[in-house]
């Protein structure tokens, strides 16, 4: 099924009514666990890495609803760029909030070459949007961020220290490939309940099971877990 057709509310055009709804549901899940983690008392670059990641996934979402969807037909093409742009950022801050958090278990080459790699990577996204002005590119730069960056540093992390943080995340960032299926294979219910709602809604959950992972990491306590590794005590 195609995008589901405009309706019209007090006289003002909506196009993709439900896809603007679904997308603004998962920018409130992002302004939320910003907020609920704004109100720890982390300090430090990991902390604000990782708060940040959910505001600017919060912003970019909104653009999606608001610009990329319910009101395209007020701007050009290219404002579409502002909520990747956002997007990539909050990518690589989810990226350098985790370096920083597995950074004791890992050893400083490793550290080193992975930061300036997700910084090749993130200037390497802007050259393709530019050039070639695809969504693709935001997916491409989501996708080797989360599950080939993010992912194999929460699960070595895990491995060695048996971290509920780390192992949230990971399930977080597993299920982050049932919205990936779901939008690639456009898997649709209805003309108003298309592959684009279902793969928000499921990134929605999959957003605030990221959020709960990231809560354990910030707001860590040592009895959580047994014989947990000395990389804790720098939070």
């Amino acid at each position: 099924m195609g995008d589901s057709p405009p309706i019209t509310l007090y006289g003002v055009q909506i196009l993709e009514p439900v896809t603007s709804l679904t997308d603004f549901i998962t920018a409130l899940v992002c302004f939320y666990a910003f907020y609920r983690l704004s109100k720890l008392e982390g300090k430090g670059k990991m902390y604000q890495y990782f708060r940040y990641y959910f505001l600017c996934t919060g912003i970019a979402t909104t653009c999606a609803a608001f610009i990329g969807h319910a009101f395209l037909y007020l701007f050009s093409f290219e404002w579409k760029m502002v909520g990747w742009a956002f997007s990539a950022t909050g990518i690589l801050l989810m990226e350098w909030g985790t370096l920083f958090f597995v950074r004791r278990e890992i050893p400083s080459r490793v550290f080193q070459w992975t930061f300036r790699g997700t910084l090749v990577k993130y200037l390497a996204f802007w050259a393709l949007i530019l050039t070639t002005q695809s969504f693709l590119a935001t997916q491409a730069q989501a996708a080797i961020g989360l599950v080939g960056i993010v992912l194999p540093l929460q699960v070595y992390h895990y491995l060695r220290t048996r971290h509920p943080g780390s192992r949230a995340i990971i399930i977080a960032l597993l299920f982050s490939l049932l919205p990936a299926v779901t939008y690639n294979t456009k898997l649709s219910f209805h003309t108003y309940f298309n592959h684009h709602d279902i793969s928000h809604l499921l990134m929605a959950i999959c957003l605030f099971l990221i959020y709960r992972g990231v809560h354990q990491i910030l707001d860590f306590k040592p009895n959580m877990i047994i014989g947990v590794s000395h990389s804790q005590g720098h939070l």
